[in-house]
């Protein structure tokens, strides 16, 4: 049987180790389930992790998951994977009563009039074989009488096509690389968009006409070396250019590459942004019950407080730090619904970025994950913000002195308001409001830790703010500048946000290109949309809608210099300019 089948989702890879450590029996009756499962799931759908542990060991228990979501189709892809991973756990063999009426691959495929290949690309759509171990170690596959014929009913034209598969004959070998040497040397065509118009054309699959064309190459390109896919720095640099507003044209034109391989090539990086987001912890966050629910999304993100408002201007100077003592608390109901949705928010990106095909990553699904990560870091700065009198409050407690009359410079107190800032993120990375309690708990905890340990490493602390007591000292003025703390508080916003400088030249653009800026950023105060948002928002196309959002930010960034672009309307000119400079990885805005 080969390798065992891959389990994309951590989730699901979580659930099947834990579920390798039960009985025998329980492994047997947990494969009869997935097999159930698999024929009942909807590929348009979405599906907690929860419900999928459930249908599989029959009981609720919060140790067999991880949480968040997965699609139907991602879902139906993975379970092959378990079973084959729970047989080899059940240690099933050939001649087991459990495999009691179950055909081998050899049967399956004579009967279907298909290859065995066939029959491993159809396990992404739900064909699953038990693991069977024969003599001398091999393993064999082993398909049950129910997934055979529900897999036959659902593919039954599928089926029917592939048994009527002819190999590729010498006549038309020959009719394809005549043809792929014409579109070659008239249109400059890559390999790939030759495949794809010549098996719309003689009626074959896309890949197999690639490989074909792939054997011939030299003879298609006349001897020129053909361009390959953008290594490592041109994926990076052919997605910052594409978040600068930069036509895909322009970029590949000066890397002599088609616009979808440079398309293709940010969304490659993009793909590895949220990957490696994932795995370094930062989209962690806690879980409700609630998140299991069908209706989740409509139930957590409908709160005007998760709506309203997002984008408030934050305070900056030290003056505006101590007027808010004048502040009262934040609702309670209100702080609960921002803290389930943020961390709602975050976990679902994590669950979609999750499907994402390492080699094929899907541009819609990025930009979703990418969408709701900026509409969970706003509610993340209003939660911070509310907690900003609880960071003075603990500054002037560790220096027993009133903030303005701190006896620190600026430099030493900026150091201490980093450090509060940095705990109060933390705070509310791990608030879980499902607990109950308010946010003030453990951002008052983390506060504490942060700040005491770094008054005792300021190099004398405790003697100046002795001596502040008796004598005049240097103190921070009211004026000082906090920075833009709001910009810093997740890992990902210098990827996916915008500038924010641009906000200051939006007044100045035209009401189509500020429209499409602000709600693309959330700006406006409301959450952010995706393109397809925005081009139903718009009522025109998601392509058409990502040229209108690339064309705004051309101007804005060039209003932002103080530059007029050439053809802004088209965009053309300053993106043609911006082309030739972005090889480098260098451009305004660094």
């Amino acid at each position: 049987m080969g390798t065992l089948s891959r389990i994309r989702n951590p989730a699901i890879a979580d659930l099947t180790r834990q579920l390798r450590f039960s009985s025998r029996e329980a492994l047997l009756r947990q494969i009869e389930r997935v097999e159930e499962l698999a024929g009942t799931i909807d590929a348009a759908q979405s599906y907690p992790i929860e419900f999928v542990a459930f249908r599989i060991t029959g009981y609720r228990e919060a140790e067999l998951s991880t949480g968040g979501v997965i699609t139907g189709a991602a879902l139906v892809a993975d379970l092959p994977g378990v079973v084959e991973r729970l047989c080899e756990a059940a240690e099933v063999e050939l001649g087991d009563a459990s495999l009691r009426g179950g055909v081998s691959a050899a049967e399956l495929a004579k009967k279907w009039g298909v290859s065995r290949k066939t029959l491993v690309r159809y396990r992404r759509f739900g064909l699953i074989a038990r693991r069977a171990a024969g003599k001398g170690g091999r393993t064999h596959a082993v398909y049950m009488p129910g997934v055979v014929a529900r897999v036959e009913a659902a593919r039954k034209g599928e089926i029917s096509k592939a048994a009527g598969f002819t190999r590729i004959d010498d006549a038309t070998r020959k009719r394809m690389l005549s043809r792929a040497a014409r579109y070659r040397a008239r249109f400059r065509c890559s390999l790939n968009q030759i495949a794809a118009r010549l098996s719309a054309r003689f009626d074959r699959s896309h890949e197999a006409v690639r490989q074909l064309l792939k054997k011939h190459e030299r003879t298609i390109t006349k001897g020129e070396p053909s361009a390959g896919p953008l290594d490592g720095r041109g994926r990076r640099i052919a997605e910052r250019a594409m978040r600068r507003g930069i036509e895909p044209a322009a970029v590949a034109e000066r890397y002599a590459r088609t616009r979808q391989a440079v398309v293709r090539a940010a969304a490659l990086e993009r793909g590895a942004m949220l990957r490696a987001w994932i795995e370094s912890g930062a989209m962690d966050r806690p879980e409700s019950p609630v998140f299991a629910r069908a209706d989740s999304a409509e139930v957590i993100l409908a709160p005007s407080s998760v709506r309203v408002g997002l984008s408030e201007k934050c305070e900056r100077s030290l003056g505006e730090l101590v007027a808010l003592r004048k502040r009262g608390p934040a609702s309670a109901k209100e702080e609960r619904e921002r803290a389930l949705a943020c961390h709602f928010l975050v976990r679902r990106a994590a669950g979609i970025a999750a499907t994402i095909d390492r080699l094929h990553p899907e541009p819609t699904k990025i930009d979703e994950c990418f969408t709701v990560l900026r509409w969970a870091t706003l509610l993340k700065v209003v939660l911070m913000r509310s907690q900003l009198p609880l960071l003075v409050s603990t500054i002037e407690s560790v220096l027993d002195t009133p903030l303005e009359l701190a006896p620190l410079g600026a430099a030493k107190l900026r150091e201490m308001l980093d450090a509060g800032l940095a705990a109060l993120s933390e705070g509310v990375n791990h608030f879980d409001a499902a607990k109950g309690g308010r946010l003030a708990a453990p951002a008052g905890l983390a506060l504490n830790r942060a700040i005491t340990r770094v008054a005792r490493s300021i190099a004398g602390a405790e003697k100046i703010v002795a001596a502040g007591k008796t004598r005049a000292v240097a103190r921070a003025s009211m004026e000082m500048q906090i920075g833009a703390w709001e910009r810093a508080v997740d890992p990902w916003q210098r990827e996916i946000e915008m500038d924010a400088r641009l906000k200051g030249v939006l007044v100045a653009m035209e009401s189509t290109d500020r429209r499409v800026i602000e709600r693309r950023a959330g700006w406006d105060g409301s959450p952010p949309v995706t393109l397809a948002q925005l081009a139903k928002d718009l009522k025109t196309t998601a392509m058409r809608a990502a040229m209108l959002e690339r064309r705004a930010i051309r101007i804005a960034r060039a209003a932002l210099r103080g530059e007029a672009s050439v053809d802004e309307r088209s965009g053309k000119g300053m993106a043609g300019k911006r082309a030739k400079r972005v090889r480098g990885g260098k451009g305004a805005g660094d």
